[in-house]
């Protein structure tokens, strides 16, 4: 069996007769006779391989994967499985039931005794590529991660990791792995997902736990953030009030109890009583606020309400109400 590829290395004549026809990607979507008469149809959806139409018979097949892509169960129009296989770690297929001339097997890839995964062949049963890795510039260990010492074997497969991870491109992983170890090593320890399972189960579940990882990250960073914001906020408070005092000029009266102290805006003889004993005959009104405010001065919760505490300014609603009611009581008395 002999092969054709194209300038881009996509793999487009079979010595059997077979045309690919391809799309943006490196999938195959249609397979042709040598005249141009379909024989396959595929259909894709989120990247991966989900039917196959038979030419010319028309007849429909759906594929369904496990987390690597890997061909696990072909079914008819029906729902009636017509092949159902599993996979060793490396690959090696284990047929279950069925027929089906399916040849899309491990991680979605052409089988024909060796898997294409684009840039190389695979063997699975010796889980290793046929030839060493390379890169388009010449370097002297291609794809290397010299902190796992896995990535140096230019011969092995996603650096003996195959539970967990695939090869979109027989490139050993390439670039996706490091990114990917980049990634763990950025969340912080006490964040980081503890996975201590069998490796069929680590690959199951290793999505979902990087997953929590990463989410445990974002939320870090969030809550670092809104936590910076806060203190800006309250510094600038600090620094606008401040502003503020240093800029308005002292407060006169023209009254005549006023020009006795000189000008000079009296002292309140109420701004150090606790709210609690100014609020006393206002009746339900106050209770929503009476808890969180009732132990401060009046003096203090003025202070908070210029700087647009809404409790404190309700509060000072409350104090200037009691504050009128007492002085329409005194008036009445003295009547």
């Amino acid at each position: 069996m002999t092969y054709t590829y194209d300038g881009d290395g996509k793999r487009v004549k079979k010595s059997n007769g077979t045309l690919y026809w391809t799309g943006p990607g490196w999938d195959p979507l249609l397979e042709t006779d040598l005249s141009g008469n379909a024989t396959e149809e595929y259909v894709f959806f989120n990247g991966e391989r989900v039917a196959r139409v038979d030419l010319p018979a028309n007849t429909v097949e759906y594929y369904f994967s496990d987390h690597l892509n890997s061909t696990d169960i072909v079914t008819d129009h029906l729902g009636g499985i017509v092949r159902e296989s599993d996979y060793v770690p490396y690959g090696g297929e284990v047929v279950i039931s069925g027929t089906d001339p399916n040849r899309y097997k491990f991680t979605g890839k052409e089988r024909a005794g060796l898997d294409d995964f684009d840039a190389r062949f695979y063997s699975s049963p010796f889980g290793r590529f046929m030839t060493p890795d390379w890169e388009a510039k010449p370097t002297d260990v291609p794809y290397a991660n010299f902190g796992n010492p896995q990535s140096l074997n230019l011969y092995s497969y996603v650096q003996n990791n195959p539970t967990t991870l695939g090869d979109p491109d027989g490139h050993d992983g390439g670039v996706g792995l490091q990114e990917l170890e980049q990634l763990i090593e950025q969340v912080p320890p006490e964040a980081r997902p503890v996975i201590a399972l069998p490796p069929v189960a680590t690959g199951l579940l290793i999505g979902g736990a990087l997953n929590v990882g990463i989410n445990a990250w974002a939320n870090h960073i969030r809550a670092n953030a809104d936590r910076q914001m806060e203190q800006e906020k309250e510094i600038n408070r600090g620094k606008i009030e401040e502003a503020k005092e240093k800029a308005e000029p002292p407060k006169t009266s023209t009254d005549g109890a006023n020009k006795q102290t000189g000008g000079q805006k009296p002292i309140d003889p109420n701004a150090g009583k606790k709210a609690d004993d100014l609020i006393k005959g206002t009746g339900k009104r106050s209770k929503s606020y009476h808890s969180e405010l009732g132990g401060l001065t009046k003096q203090q919760i003025l202070d908070k309400a210029a700087r647009g505490d809404r409790p404190a300014q309700q509060m000072k609603k409350l104090i200037e109400q009691a504050a009128r009611l007492s002085q329409k009581v005194k008036n009445k008395k003295k009547q």
